[in-house]
């Protein structure tokens, strides 16, 4: 788009972890409301290990995927018949679902994953994210829409795997102050906290993203899986997941 061919290279990525882009993931919290409501997370003093837990499981799972697919995506552009990209959806569809084992945080990535291909589709457009639209198995995990974003945002792969580990904290850390009333202040110095942990999560992803892609991270949270599914079939809820 012209919009972006004057930005700055690193001027994309803020746009794609702004939580204001419209991706939905302000009905989303992470599995902080459940964990919550059972007095898992209380407190600042609580909801630091929290974040911690996910950023070093799930966040760091879906930001090597979102980098594995940046680097894929260009590759794949590269091929006239479209066959490469096609290929990549299905491929990497199937190694997210093997890590998600729980089907409300399926439902859940693919979701949100669903709602930001359709505001990266509004505001970036470009033939890598209509393949996905066109071409994918079902609705796009969330890392998997956020990562084809940023190749066609002109990102490389520690860039989309900086912005989809940050928005993992991110997220949850905001629905926190509005489950329980945390200090914003004391929020965002637990996320800030973690700024060190997600630069090494990007540079990790940026060395990953030539490996096959049954070898990227699988790192397991069972709790957080148990707890997807207990939100699942709690009657009143603030949050989707």
């Amino acid at each position: 788009m012209r919009m972006l061919s004057s930005l700055s290279p690193i001027s994309p990525l803020l746009l794609l972890a702004d939580a204001r882009f419209p991706a939905g993931g302000h009905a989303h919290s992470g599995g902080i409301e459940e964990a919550v409501a059972r007095a898992v997370v209380e407190d600042v003093t609580t909801l630091g290990p929290f974040l911690a837990g996910r950023l070093a499981t799930s966040g760091r799972v879906a930001a090597a995927a979102a980098g594995a697919v940046c680097e894929r995506s260009l590759r794949g552009l590269a091929a006239t018949d479209g066959c490469a990209l096609r290929q990549l959806w299905l491929d990497v569809d199937a190694e997210l679902d093997a890590r998600y084992p729980s089907p409300a945080w399926r439902s859940a990535s693919r979701t949100q994953g669903a709602q930001f291909l359709r505001g990266a589709l509004a505001v970036l457009g470009g033939p890598i994210l209509r393949s996905l639209r066109e071409h994918a198995p079902r609705s796009p995990h969330h890392a998997v829409a956020m990562g084809a974003a940023a190749a066609a945002a002109g990102l490389n792969p520690r860039e989309a795997a900086v912005a989809v580990a940050y928005l993992s904290v991110a997220g949850p850390a905001s629905a926190a102050v509005r489950l329980i009333g945390l200090d914003p202040f004391e929020i965002t110095r637990a996320v800030a906290a973690l700024m060190g942990e997600i630069d090494e999560i990007g540079i990790a992803a940026a060395q990953q993203a030539h490996l096959p892609l049954k070898e990227l991270p699988a790192a397991a949270e069972p709790v957080s899986d148990l707890l997807a599914e207990a939100h699942l079939r709690r009657k009143e809820c603030l949050f989707a997941s």
